[in-house]
């Protein structure tokens, strides 16, 4: 198992059909997330496939609720938070609609 920085990668160019990051692009500065999807889409191949499982705050009011009273958890179990910028990155880097 190897830990690298996903923004500095060290693997070729298109070196895989598809790539996953799981709560770990929210987890870095507002600064780094883009570097770090374009470093996501360097490795993968065109056509390929990046799934992105992060945290982002809800849309609708209810949504909204719910997810002020799971903030807390989301905070101690993920040290995560739905505060992430990550998916206004995403469309400069990846040609898909978020949902």
């Amino acid at each position: 198992m190897q830990q690298l920085d996903v923004t500095g990668l060290d693997f070729a160019d298109s070196s895989f059909d598809a790539a996953v990051a799981r709560l770990s692009v929210l987890r870095l500065a507002d600064a780094q997330q883009s570097p770090a999807l374009q470093e996501l889409g360097r490795v993968v191949k065109a056509g390929g496939a990046i799934r992105l499982l992060e945290y982002v705050r809800p849309h609708g009011t209810f949504r909204r609720i719910v997810a002020r009273f799971w903030e807390p958890w989301i905070a101690w179990a993920h040290e995560a938070s739905f505060h992430w910028r990550t998916a206004k990155h995403v469309p400069k880097w990846f040609p898909i609609s978020l949902s």
